[in-house]
Order: C-alpha cells, then sequence, then structure tokens
C-alpha cells in the first residue's frame, strides 16, 4: 500500500492549481526517487506520472470547468467525457502521482491527492510528507506564473539528484 496526501484545494486559485501541475510534472523523476518509489513495481500502476499532454494544454486553460476537461482528457483519452468520470468513484485519471479527481469529486471533497509516498507507520516519515505537500502547494500558490521545465533532462548532467532535489 502507499499514503495519499489529501489537501484542501477550494481556496486554490486557478492559476495555482497549474502551477501545481507544471511543477510536479517537470520533477515527476526526481520526486519518485526521493521518495524511494519504483516505476517497474505493481505499486506504480496506483500513481503513474501525469502525461506531458496536460501541461502542454494548461496554458490554454481560463476556466476551472476547463481545467477539469483538460485533466480529464488528457489522462483518459480525448473521447473522455469529464462530467461522467467525475461522478465515478474511482476513475482512471486518479491513478496519477498528482490527482485533481477529488478537487473536482462529487462529493464536493475539493482537495488536491499526492499518491507518492511508502506506506510507514513512522510519525515522522509521515509528518515529513505533509509537511512537503503542504509547502509545495505553499510554494505554487505563491509564485505568478510557472512553466514546467524538465529539469531531468536538462540539469541531470550538471548537477547531482540530491542537489535538484534540494533546489
Amino acid at each position: 500500500t502507499s499514503i495519499h496526501v489529501h489537501i484542501n484545494g477550494a481556496e486554490l486559485s486557478l492559476q495555482a492549481l497549474k502551477n501545481i501541475c507544471n511543477n510536479v510534472y517537470s520533477k515527476q523523476m526526481l520526486l519518485y526517487h526521493a521518495t524511494g518509489q519504483n516505476p517497474d513495481s505493481i505499486r506504480y500502476q496506483y500513481m503513474q506520472m501525469l502525461p506531458e499532454a496536460l501541461v502542454s494544454k494548461l496554458k490554454d486553460v481560463k476556466t476551472m470547468d476547463e481545467l477539469r476537461d483538460c485533466y480529464y482528457k488528457s489522462i483518459i483519452g480525448q473521447r473522455a467525457n469529464p462530467s461522467l468520470e467525475v461522478n465515478k468513484k474511482y476513475s482512471k485519471a486518479r491513478y496519477r502521482i498528482l490527482s485533481l479527481c477529488p478537487l473536482f469529486d462529487y462529493r464536493n471533497y475539493k482537495s488536491l491527492e499526492m499518491r507518492l509516498f511508502k506506506a510507514t507507520t513512522d510519525s515522522s516519515v509521515i509528518v515529513s510528507y505533509i509537511l512537503f505537500v503542504l509547502k509545495l502547494v505553499a510554494y505554487c500558490s505563491l509564485i505568478g506564473r510557472s512553466t514546467y521545465r524538465d529539469l531531468d533532462a536538462i540539469d541531470a548532467e550538471k548537477y547531482s539528484e540530491k542537489y535538484r532535489m534540494h533546489c
């Protein structure tokens, strides 16, 4: 099993949500390695990477409804009907490293879900997971605009993985 961290997304602006998607996308491999996840693991199917199709379309998104449609269509496919997916308890779109499904969920949870962390009973590790997600969301809420930049591809030769994760 794994730990999912939910963060209240009701008060986040559209720009903050776009920033979160961009930042998580650009650092997916760093996040996997930092949390000790293995993409070859059976658990990986429940915490897949965000697709490039999502972040490439985010710049054109102007409303929350457009964000919902963009999220579901880029993950499930262009033929997906977002209004039907929202009403599913277990949509295929929820099994991503960052899930926006609870934000649009019919139950009105209005949260973001990070599905990235290994299961543990160590409270200090769980607290560090929660603090990491809170700081990521706070950072993305404060910056004005974010465009994704694939740090894995650009800086891999110049900087160590540990240093890039620290940054």
